[in-house]
């Protein structure tokens, strides 16, 4: 059994249709190669993928699996602490900022599914 923070398997596609290869090299170079927190270089064979929203079961069924799959929801990172200081998971607010945007709403007053 798979736990349940583990990204879902898609046989080297994400939920999009991308490859995942595909993602992470856009997204490495929507970022420029650098760390979005401490904002270092990183080769490209050694940056960590963060979710702003991390991926567990409990996220995706508040927020929905676009949002946690979603590109806007990733960001490149250095391993480890680094990765750690993008969840903001802990801050409700920001998550329906972030899942708005994601959801391409107008508003971001609104609130995840089970708070509605």
């Amino acid at each position: 059994m798979r736990p349940c923070n583990a990204q879902p398997k898609y046989d080297g596609i994400t939920a999009d249709g991308i490859a995942a290869q595909d993602e992470r090299e856009s997204i490495y170079l929507r970022d420029g190669g650098r760390c979005q927190t401490c904002h270092k270089l990183i080769a490209f064979d050694a940056f960590t993928l963060a979710h702003h929203i991390a991926n567990t079961k409990a996220n995706r069924l508040r927020w929905g699996n676009d949002v946690i799959d979603s590109p806007l929801n990733k960001c490149v990172t250095c391993p480890g602490a680094c990765n750690d200081k993008q969840n903001i998971g802990g801050r409700p607010i920001a998550c329906a900022v972030l899942a708005a945007q994601i959801s391409g709403m107008k508003s971001t007053t609104s609130w995840p599914r089970s708070e509605r």
